[in-house]
């Protein structure tokens, strides 16, 4: 006999290698992220599924207790289904970002040409 669980993790986004759902390739796909733990005879395990859909309600997420049921949501492969998102971290490429640096090196500039010319 042996024990299967569930436990909700978090949700993602991920972005379509095929067509899931209404959700063409290439489009954002909501997927919810769970634990799966099976233990029996053999020995126990713990690996990541991943399901189409959105997750619980932020303030039901952490609440859940785990399931010894599946989802019902559809299980969706990542790798074949769907890949991860890449988030960009906000950086100093965005190009309202690129204008201000360039700013700030012509002040940078201007103020140390003002001092050498007044001299």
């Amino acid at each position: 006999m042996s024990t299967m669980k569930w436990t909700y993790k978090e949700n993602v986004v991920g972005t379509a290698l095929k067509d899931i759902g209404k959700i063409k390739k290439g489009g954002s796909v909501p997927v919810q992220v769970y634990e799966f733990y099976v233990d029996s005879r053999g020995g126990s395990s713990t690996t990541t599924r991943y399901y189409y859909g959105m997750s619980p309600k932020p303030e039901e997420a952490p609440a859940l207790p785990p399931s010894f049921s599946p989802p019902t949501a559809k299980e969706i492969s990542l790798g074949q289904d769907f890949e991860l998102k890449k988030e960009t971290p906000i950086s100093v490429s965005t190009p309202e970002n690129k204008k201000w640096i360039l700013y700030v090196v012509l002040a940078v500039a201007g103020y140390f040409a003002y001092k050498k010319f007044k001299k």
